[in-house]
């Protein structure tokens, strides 16, 4: 899991970019039934959300002289952004058409001490997106990302 830092401020970075349009949900550890969850966040089956998922990869030091209390370290990882819709034919066009406008919002962006450094184009494949058992589909962006943190 990515460190607090990034969490909180990739989500409210992606929720200010896409209020109105989708609602952003950190998915994370969250393993409720789906009709439940929608619920829980004031959804419907309809509604436009996305989720994120927050991979840290490591922490590495960066100074020679690094400790736990001191030095400078870079912490690297992904995020999953899942793009969500109902299982409908032709529902793919709709999940790439919001996907390109995320992509649009997020590549090339410093967020804080967050830095961008690829952006993936959406992918179907699974074992990336998300399995759905009540109707769902999606595709999913594969957000690369590095942050140094001053101790």
């Amino acid at each position: 899991m990515s460190s607090s830092y990034v969490r909180s401020n990739f989500n409210t970075f992606l929720t200010a970019k896409c209020t109105g349009v989708e609602t952003v949900i950190d998915i994370t550890a969250d393993f409720e039934e789906i009709n439940d969850f929608l619920e829980s966040y004031g959804l419907n089956y309809s509604s436009n959300w996305v989720g994120l998922y927050f991979l840290g990869h490591s922490e590495l030091p960066v100074s020679i002289q690094s400790t736990n209390t001191s030095g400078k370290f870079r912490e690297d990882g992904s995020i999953y952004i899942h793009i969500i819709a109902p299982t409908a034919i032709g529902c793919d066009a709709g999940i790439i058409s919001r996907a390109e406008v995320i992509r649009d919002y997020i590549r090339g962006q410093r967020i804080g001490d967050i830095v961008i450094d690829a952006v993936s184009p959406i992918s179907f494949n699974n074992g990336f997106t998300i399995d759905f058992e009540a109707g769902f589909t999606s595709g999913v962006i594969i957000v690369d990302y590095t942050r140094d943190l001053d101790l």
